[in-house]
């Protein structure tokens, strides 16, 4: 694994243990569904991302091999099957992140609460920007995360799109 790749990693896994956060980018047939059955996303191009395997904290994750973009889906026991708490997630976030929050707002899908927040923040002299979708679907909660280092999140088409595709299967 190249170090870039190898930095982003060991930063996915730190940053992300904490919450209890032009070309094609999808084929329509590339699907990952959680080992439950209850969310899926769209796997993005393979000649854009690779899988990284060794991201414990993550249920699956791929990144750029130049380490500016890695995306993931995470999950996390919800025991007394609490729906996601807007106010809480971004207190936690900020304080253990201390990024901004640059949008939050909750959206439906498939009749579900989803919050969808960004962020902007900085590790060292890098920027760091962020894009969620955190959703809580029986007992788990579920977030589909996308990471870009030095450029916005916004800007980039796959990892809006890979956030934006998280899907309830079950409830």
């Amino acid at each position: 694994m190249q170090q870039p790749l190898k930095n982003i990693v060991l930063f996915l896994g730190v940053w992300f243990s904490i919450f209890s956060t032009g070309l094609p980018v999808f084929a329509a047939s590339d699907i990952w569904q959680s080992p439950d059955g209850r969310i899926s996303v769209m796997m993005p191009a393979s000649d854009l991302f690779q899988k990284m395997d060794t991201v414990t904290t993550f249920n699956i994750a791929w990144g750029t091999p130049d380490g500016s973009l890695s995306i993931g889906v995470t999950s996390e026991p919800n025991p007394k099957l609490l729906p996601v708490d807007k106010p809480a997630r971004e207190k936690v976030f900020v304080t253990a992140t201390g990024a901004t929050i640059t949008y939050s707002e909750i959206d439906q899908t498939q009749s579900v609460p989803v919050l969808k927040m960004m962020s902007k923040g900085r590790m060292g002299s890098t920027v760091v920007y962020s894009y969620q979708a955190i959703v809580a679907v029986g007992d788990k909660v579920y977030k589909a995360i996308a990471m870009s280092f030095d450029k916005d999140i916004k800007d980039i088409a796959p990892a809006m799109d890979f956030v934006d595709s998280l899907k309830v299967s079950a409830k």
